[in-house]
């Protein structure tokens, strides 16, 4: 049934105090020159004036859509100032531009190795107010276009060092942060077992050198088999990962061993180290059950299902789900925190800070959304169908007053 009224979610407002009191939900102190942090639990139970739509306001393709204007593999979408949406459409190698009511303006690229072509291209947002920033992982190539008149120019991503390049956003010269991936050289040696494969993070400037090399961290946790010339790597079930994100002052990090995140300057120097006073959940037998069966889900064939069954088997699945999927700058420099999602759950939790890592809420977006553009009064997000589906759509967010 549709409804108009925005439905109000469970948010947490922060003050700003040096000493910790039984209201206070954080406190703030020095140590040597960095800022600590600590976000206390009951902030989750404080209620404020954030509120997100009820119904999407806008949507963009979908099972009812034109051929034309279907969408697959979306890698990223963002809305201009003028209210234009720009998405990358990575099944069709394409960067598609939408009026403020949808109605397909442009569509700029195809598949292919020349100016203005893609084979995996990523929206990784925009430069200088209002081009658009294109990362090709596979071509280690970023491109520079507008709206309004499509390619401008590109150049070569120097990604010296572990893992596969994945953008996670720009500042706003265009400077794009990369991180979080990996891949595995037989010339390094195949590892064994358990794993966290170092991946650099760094910060790539408009002409393609390295303007900040953050250093190695850990990428997604992964169970490695090597028998021979046959290797395999398998992404473990409520493994830890990486959260790595960009604002215009500040680059955050955390690991995913434990509830805490590093803010660094863009210089490089580690100015905060952010806490959070909150428990793990434990990981229940019937969570590892259905995540074994999901997996043998997507076998081809039985001879398949029972290698996955068999890999599932060796592999030690962690006693507690990791504090966070994704990491997510918002337009006003706030971090969201989404956690993971376990086995039959849809609907994403967010813990939201602000740009000095206090805790001002946490929200729960529609079921099978996740948020790609959050602006000061929207979230435009990639929703799917049980079909897999995909379409865009464009949700009305209430911030509170104060904030």
């Amino acid at each position: 049934m549709m409804r108009s009224a925005f439905v109000t979610l469970i948010l947490a407002m922060a003050a700003c105090t040096n000493e910790r009191t039984e209201s206070s939900p954080f406190v703030e102190t020095d140590s040597a020159g960095i800022r600590i942090v600590e976000n206390r639990a009951d902030t989750a139970t404080l209620r404020a004036g954030w509120a997100l739509a009820a119904e999407p306001t806008l949507t963009i393709g979908g099972a009812g859509a034109p051929d034309a204007e279907q969408l697959y593999q979306v890698s990223g979408a963002l809305r201009l100032p003028d209210g234009r949406i720009a998405i990358a459409n990575g099944g069709a190698a394409q960067i598609r531009i939408h009026a403020a009511d949808g109605t397909l303006l442009a569509t700029w690229g195809r598949k292919g190795e020349g100016p203005g072509e893609y084979t995996q291209p990523t929206l990784a947002g925009r430069m200088n107010g209002d081009s658009l920033v294109v990362f090709d992982a596979s071509q280690r190539r970023a491109s520079v276009l507008t709206a309004d008149s499509g390619y401008i120019r590109s150049y070569a991503v120097g990604t010296e060092g572990g893992g596969w390049p994945i953008a996670k956003g720009t500042l706003p010269d265009g400077s794009i942060a990369i991180g979080g991936g990996m891949y595995f050289s037989s010339a390094d040696g195949f590892p064994n077992g358990l794993i966290r494969a170092p991946s650099k993070y760094v910060i790539i400037a408009p002409d393609g050198t390295t303007r900040l090399d953050l250093g190695d961290y850990p990428a997604a946790e992964m169970f490695a088999r090597a028998d021979g010339n046959r290797f395999s790597a398998s992404v473990v079930p409520f493994g830890r990962l990486t959260g790595y994100a960009v604002t215009p002052d500040r680059i955050w990090i955390g690991t995913g061993d434990a509830w805490s995140l590093n803010a660094f300057t863009l210089d490089g120097r580690l100015e905060r180290v952010v806490r959070f006073d909150r428990a793990r959940r434990p990981v229940t037998a019937g969570m590892k059950q259905a995540a074994i069966d999901e997996k043998v889900a997507d076998a081809s064939n039985e001879n398949e299902a029972r290698e996955i069954r068999a890999n599932m088997a060796e592999m030690p699945i962690p006693e507690y789900l990791p504090p966070w999927e994704l990491f997510i700058a918002d337009a006003a420099g706030d971090i969201w925190i989404g956690e993971v999602l376990a086995p039959g759950e849809q609907a994403r939790t967010w813990t939201i800070i602000d740009p000095l890592g206090r805790v001002i809420g946490r929200l729960t977006t529609p079921p099978r959304t996740l948020p790609l553009d959050i602006g000061a009064d929207y979230i435009l997000a990639l929703t799917s169908d049980e079909l897999d589906v995909e379409r865009l759509t464009l949700w009305s967010l209430q911030r509170p007053s104060s904030h």
